[in-house]
């Protein structure tokens, strides 16, 4: 995850996160209304993705979420000019690759839009039900992982100077404009 150099002082950062009053980790509740109202996610049957079973990655039993994002302004505002150039990148190759769209799979279809940046998917899992305990980000845009990590938040006994990923946790609330 690329964090911008801050030259604000951890030490005040920690008092701003304090004084905020931002909840240490957000509800899935509180993730779900910031995510449809900042990012018009849309919400997917995970019963209907069979496919993350295959992906080690993904607890599948956790999952309680899966959003896609495709509107397309709503995915231009949100993709840095590199991510932009190289989904133009993958258009022009896809482009030049003969494809009968019946003939592929809804998996296959659903790679081919979000390597085309038409479409981005976010699997959110909770192993306690209340909590985000992880999430995976399909596609590239690093303003939604950027997001996706502070709705994950963290637990409070990791919220202390001296914790390297605390200090990284303050620098991108503070890059995101919640702090």
């Amino acid at each position: 995850m690329n964090i911008e150099n801050v030259d604000i002082e951890i030490s005040e950062l920690h008092e701003r996160f304090k004084a905020s009053n931002l909840p240490l980790r957000y509800t899935l509740q509180e993730a779900d209304h910031l995510l449809k109202s900042k990012y018009g996610v849309v919400v997917v049957n995970p019963l209907e993705v069979s496919d993350l079973k295959k992906d080690p990655l993904i607890h599948y039993n956790h999952i309680v979420k899966i959003y896609h994002v495709n509107d397309s302004q709503i995915l231009s505002s949100i993709f840095t000019s590199q991510e932009q150039e190289m989904i133009k990148e993958m258009q022009a190759i896809h482009a030049t690759v003969p494809s009968d769209e019946d003939s592929l799979t809804g998996a296959e279809r659903l790679w081919r839009k979000i390597r085309q940046g038409r479409l981005l998917r976010i699997i959110i899992e909770s192993a306690d039900k209340q909590y985000i305990t992880g999430f995976t980000l399909q596609g590239m845009s690093q303003q939604l992982l950027q997001e996706l990590y502070i709705l994950r938040g963290l637990r409070e006994e990791e919220c202390h100077l001296g914790n390297e990923n605390y200090a990284t946790y303050l620098k991108l609330l503070h890059q995101r404009g919640y702090i």
